[in-house]
């Protein structure tokens, strides 16, 4: 009976239960009528449907009654299932590895609320209704199982595979999601670490040219000088709006640093303390000079001044708490630099690079790192000098001079990663613009580039969370939208990718020729495959009227994204013949990190957006 009918489906077999001895192993799995104690109504009915042939003929076993039929065929040797050690481990790893998968997709999909929960809902639910109805089938099912997982190699390695499959998920997508989610898109602090913006320097006396100029050269001195004392402190961007408790939160500052000069210009800094809990703070840190920058002359300015910053930069450390090991005392104390000499030959050719002058550039700040090797802003300047001569190789090898001699300095980290791409290296450059985020995660331009070199790597949802990270930070940055355009376009987001785009067309200004064309450009794709033919054909006309000429690759793909003859008032404009231009690359112009001279500021190339 068992050979022909196993399931007991057309039950030719009907185990009856009428008292409480055990039942047999081998017909256990058996579908069962229970009689004991005369039974109940339902039972006898059972019994009777089970005997009915009109009722059960042709009916299947499920797949928990085959289950449950090779389970007690492979374990009929055992005079009573119990739980076998080894098995219910076994047992028990899968389970963890499909409650790390459900979290993995929890995780994921953590964006969307309906979506998320849905999914927990139901991952949860769908298998325990199943054990629920395998027990009620057999309730040795899950015991016979145990001894199966610890008898067969087949069970256990496929077990291990679905176990290394979880981990590798988990690290790969897992973990970096799980971060972002609990520290916010900045990443999580540091222990031990403290986070310092500076919101600025100010004059006492506005008119004064030179009381403004040391103003903002001892910011900076003081911001390079903190970048250089180790992983204790990391510096954020100095022009964050942090006028709010909320706003310091969300950064995770701790300190926010200002300054000013008082009593006629005298450079008398101090240093107002925040914290992340509360309101201003009695102001932390006074230093006083007794050298007038108005008079004297500069060698002995300079001098007095740089003394000063020394000073300043040491007791805002104290302050902090923070103790600086002999090594890292030695290099903040030589930021900028401890030559008179270096350093006037690097402001001159910081002139010479404002001009124009190449050459005349570059031989001064080869001087001027002849005095003082270690001088890192001098090796930064060389940098860009070089690159504008289109030398990049030349340009790399100094970039990572700049980064060995000061390593806490998130832009220097920005300057390499952005030479790397531009040679083509973008994993490389992906290393130095993670590490120039992690040092400084509120700078702007990092996030910006690491969403183009995402982009150009196939990483595009990568590249999407890091723009808009970057927009947190910089909500007025014209690139940052414009690449998120790009990302949410290749990323299947039309409509959002629209969006992003004419928010970059309001930032761009109208003498931005090329950015303007790029952006209208990505209207027009993001009109056209969200299927707004109107808008599509409204924006290539705005593009015709930008680039009639059909100058940029651009141009020619908003034309094939448009099927012809799909917007008469299109095709009633100026046309352009872009067939010659269709495989050439746009022309683009230097890469916008021109060197304008600041007044305030004869040492150090103006930080800019590379676009």
């Amino acid at each position: 009976t068992l050979e022909m009918d196993p399931a007991a489906r057309k039950r030719r077999l009907v185990p009856i239960l009428r008292d409480a001895d055990a039942v047999p192993l081998r017909i256990r799995p058996l579908v069962s009528v229970d009689l004991r104690g005369d039974g109940d109504e339902g039972q006898w009915k059972r019994l009777v449907d089970a005997v009915d042939p009109t009722r059960q003929a042709g009916a299947d076993a499920g797949p928990v009654q085959r289950l449950s039929l090779k389970l007690a065929v492979a374990t009929a040797e055992l005079a009573a299932p119990t739980w076998h050690p080894a098995g219910t481990a076994w047992l028990a790893a899968v389970g963890l590895a499909y409650c790390l998968l459900l979290t993995l997709a929890y995780l994921v999909w953590w964006e969307m609320p309906p979506l998320r929960n849905s999914a927990l809902l139901l991952g949860f639910l769908l298998p325990a209704a199943g054990m629920v109805l395998a027990w009620r089938e057999d309730r040795d099912l899950f015991r016979r199982l145990s001894h199966l997982l610890a008898g067969g190699r087949l069970t256990r390695l496929a077990v291990a595979l679905l176990l290394a499959l979880v981990v590798m998920s988990w690290a790969r997508a897992g973990v970096p999601r799980a971060r972002e989610i609990l520290c916010g898109p900045f990443g999580c602090r540091e222990p031990g670490t403290v986070y310092v913006t500076i919101a600025g320097f100010e004059a006492a006396d506005p008119g004064s040219e030179a009381a403004r100029s040391w103003a903002d050269r001892s910011l900076r001195s003081l911001r390079l000088k903190l970048a250089s004392a180790g992983d204790r402190v990391r510096v954020l961007a100095s022009d964050l709006p942090q006028v709010g408790e909320s706003d310091l939160r969300r950064l995770q500052v701790d300190y926010t640093l200002a300054g000013h000069f008082d009593g006629g210009g005298l450079p008398v800094l101090a240093a107002t303390l925040w914290d992340r809990n509360h309101a201003l703070v009695s102001p932390g840190v006074e230093v006083t000079g007794s050298v007038d920058p108005r008079y004297g002359s500069e060698p002995e300015v300079s001098a007095e001044m740089r003394r000063l910053q020394d000073r300043l930069a040491r007791e805002v450390l104290e302050r902090m708490g923070v103790d600086l090991a002999d090594p890292e005392a030695r290099r903040m104390d030589a930021v900028p630099t401890a030559s008179e000499a270096a350093t006037a030959r690097n402001a001159e050719g910081f002139d010479r690079l404002s001009e124009g002058r190449l050459d005349a550039a570059e031989a001064a700040f080869r001087e001027a790192l002849a005095l003082d090797d270690g001088y890192s802003v001098a090796w930064s300047n060389l940098a860009d000098t070089v690159r504008r001569a289109g030398r990049d190789g030349e340009a790399l090898a100094y970039r990572r001079a700049a980064v060995e001699r000061l390593p806490g300095y998130a832009p220097f980290h920005y300057d390499l990663g952005y030479t790397l791409a531009s040679l083509g290296r973008r994993l490389d450059a992906l290393d130095a613009l993670e590490r120039a985020a992690e040092l400084d995660p509120s700078h702007a331009p990092t996030h910006n580039e690491t969403g183009r070199v995402l982009l150009a790597l196939g990483e595009v949802e990568r590249a999407r969370r890091s723009l808009e990270t970057g927009l947190l930070v910089d909500p007025g940055s014209a690139a940052l939208h414009k690449n998120l355009a790009r990302a949410r376009l290749r990323g299947g987001d039309p409509e959002g990718a629209v969006e992003s785009a004419e928010a970059a067309l309001e930032l761009y200004p109208e003498a931005d020729w090329q950015g303007r064309v790029e952006v209208t450009s990505l209207l027009v794709l993001g009109a056209a495959r969200a299927g707004d033919t109107a808008a599509a054909c409204f924006r290539l006309g705005q593009l015709h009227r930008l680039d009639p000429d059909g100058l940029t690759q651009w141009h020619a793909d908003a034309e094939a994204a448009v099927p012809p003859g799909a917007c008469a008032e299109a095709a009633a404009g100026p046309r352009t013949a872009v067939s010659d231009t269709r495989d050439a690359s746009p022309p683009m112009k230097p890469p916008m990190q021109s060197p304008v001279k600041s007044s305030n500021n004869p040492s150090l190339v103006e930080e800019t957006d590379h676009g």
